[in-house]
């Protein structure tokens, strides 16, 4: 019985093998089934075939491509894994870390479809082509599981097994990812070489006039030069064209090169040159060196930004040792150098309250205020320490100066000379009144005192104080006589209670106390010795609103800075700062017998006059 169950079996075997039809060269029916032999075939014999078949068998001879291209890549991924093998086994034996192979290169292909259509020819070794877009089935991408041509709009869609996707509508892709086309934009010597990097689970587009738009953390490299989405939530995408060999135009594009990060607007188009000439559009960025003219020497280089809403961050790799001059034209351009932020906008400069590191010797210009540079040194330097037993060290490390004085990127001019408060039991605190340098440099002569007013209230200032003998020493907006915390609270206690009597800006009882409680969570009881308090106008870059800081410098300690940004809090304490600016007190330094009272007001006025 076993034997004539095993007889049947045999037979069927050899009917189904008979079944399949005999491979014959000029017949193109019996070819899907062997697809062996038809690799073996001379390629040039057998594309003559394929394309001179009629449209009855388009359909079949799109069943033979697809199976070609399947297993053309099973062997190319059998070679591989063999070879990973014994990279592997070889590095064991000799003690060394294994040969990595690129990501994706044991996946084989599993569907070439729509190769079906007439337009379809094959031409070469294993080349497929439309006359526009052309596929090398030896050098597929790696890690491609999928390729789809669209006959509707004539563009060839690659699918991976990482999720990805990329789209051309001419040129081929390797198995590298790099992207060849002779419409991009005239010669591979002028646009360099196209590289596609994969995302997770990102897209790339590219139409027949050399349209990119990129999706998810899809990346395109033109040479060295990164091109990938800036807002990766946005369900916009990321678009750019190579206008020319180092000319590119894009929208939502954040562009890296050895120079810079470069962020372009969001949502208007933005270009960017890495060569002299005349942009073309409103909004760019232009980068180039050695720079000869204005702003520079031989030894720097020079960025050009115009427009609205774009971002350049710095990066030593271009820079090196020279110096860059960035000159910024426009609304809300940032740049930033290390830890460094400055944001344009029309003619203000806003600088970060904390000034950090810097990776490049930098002038940033502000092309519409004329005159105000911004300038930042990296500098070398070498600390020396010596131990208990005697034996030095030497650290290099790098620091950074910076002509940054206050929040706006402006430093202060000092009004008036330094006075002298005191009070009874102790010595005297030294104090200063300082305002932007810029502004107080840039008022018209002949105003009024209500035009100088009007003029005058809202800017920058700064007000600091030092005790001239080894006492403690705190300081207010104004008034510095007060030498620790239960001081200075009484004393803003009597200034309050005053100001709700009579004040220019009036003063209520809620101000006193927010104002009181502000200070009591802040302030410290009392400061030893060579302590320094500075109050000055901070700058919140993000909300572009200005708000009081109060600065102590306590000897061997980190500075110590409350940054008062809560709106209520801010505006009492500004208030209060402005009513103090008016204020009449016959005790304040400054006070004139003869002329009568003398609020701080009038002496800035008289310095004003005196300038």
């Amino acid at each position: 019985m076993k034997k004539i169950f095993f007889g049947l079996f045999i037979l069927i075997i050899l009917a189904v093998i008979s079944a399949q039809p005999e491979f014959k060269e000029d017949d193109v029916k019996t070819w899907s089934n062997n697809i062996d032999k038809v690799l073996e075939m001379d390629a040039a014999n057998r594309n003559k075939i394929l394309n001179s078949v009629d449209g009855s068998l388009f359909e079949v001879r799109g069943q033979i491509i697809e199976k070609m291209g399947i297993e053309i890549t099973r062997i190319k991924v059998q070679t591989r894994i063999l070879e990973q093998s014994l990279s592997k086994g070889a590095a064991y034996l000799l003690g060394k870390s294994p040969k990595s192979f690129p990501e994706g290169s044991n996946v084989v292909l599993q569907s070439l479809k729509g190769f079906e259509s007439g337009k379809i020819i094959l031409t070469g070794k294993n080349t497929i082509t439309d006359g526009n877009i052309e596929i090398d089935l030896e050098k597929l991408p790696m890690g491609v599981t999928g390729i789809e041509y669209k006959e509707s709009d004539h563009s060839l869609v690659y699918t991976f097994s990482d999720g990805n996707s990329i789209s051309v509508k001419h040129g081929k892709i390797d198995e590298n990812l790099q992207y060849v086309t002779d419409k991009i934009p005239t010669s591979k010597e002028e646009k360099g070489t196209i590289t596609f990097v994969k995302g997770n689970g990102g897209s790339i587009t590219v139409d027949d006039q050399g349209n990119f738009e990129i999706n998810g953390d899809a990346k395109v490299l033109v040479e060295e030069r990164k091109f990938e989405k800036l807002d990766k939530e946005s369900e916009t995408p990321a678009s750019f064209r190579i206008a020319g060999g180092s000319r590119f135009i894009g929208k939502n594009i954040l562009a890296t090169t050895t120079e810079a990060e470069i962020k372009t607007s969001k949502d208007t188009e933005t270009e960017i040159l890495f060569e002299s000439g005349k942009p073309t559009l409103d909004n760019y960025v232009q980068i180039y060196g050695a720079y000869f003219g204005e702003y520079g020497d031989e030894n720097s280089k020079i960025i050009l930004m115009q427009g609205e809403n774009m971002e350049v961050n710095l990066l030593k790799e271009g820079f090196g040792d020279d110096r860059v001059y960035i000159v910024a034209s426009g609304k809300d351009l940032v740049v930033k150098n290390g830890e460094q932020k400055l944001i344009i906008d029309e003619e203000k400069t806003y600088v970060s309250r904390k000034v950090g590191s810097a990776v490049v010797d930098a002038t940033v210009v502000n092309g519409k205020k004329p005159g105000q540079e911004i300038k930042t040194d990296i500098k070398e330097e070498v600390f020396s320490q010596t131990d208990e037993q005697g034996k030095t060290t030497e650290t290099p490390k790098t620091s950074t100066a910076t002509e940054v004085c206050s929040d706006l990127g402006i430093c202060y001019t000092q009004v008036g000379t330094k006075t002298l408060a005191k009070k009874a039991g102790y010595d005297a605190l030294r104090s200063s009144f300082y305002v932007e340098e810029n502004f107080w440099k840039s008022l018209p002569k002949g105003m009024s005192r209500e035009e100088f007013e009007k003029t005058f209230l809202g800017i920058p200032t700064k007000v600091e104080a030092e005790p001239l003998l080894d006492l403690p020493g705190i300081l207010r907006r104004i008034h510095t006589q007060y030498i620790n915390k239960d001081d200075m609270v009484t004393k803003f206690t009597e200034e309050s209670d005053k100001y709700q009597e009579k004040s220019k800006f009036g003063f209520t009882k809620e101000n006193k106390e927010l104002l009181l409680g502000l200070l009591d969570k802040n302030l410290k009881s009392d400061y030893p010795p060579g302590s320094k308090i500075v109050l000055e106008t901070g700058y919140d870059i993000a909300e572009r609103k200005t708000y009081p800081i109060i600065r102590t410098t306590i000897p061997g300690q980190k500075d110590q800075v409350v940054e008062i940004k809560d709106p209520k809090q801010r505006d009492v304490f500004i208030k209060f700062f402005g009513n103090s600016l008016y204020h009449e007190d016959k005790k304040m330094s400054g006070y004139d017998p003869k002329n009568g009272i003398v609020t701080h007001m009038d002496k800035i006025y008289r310095e004003y006059l005196r300038r």
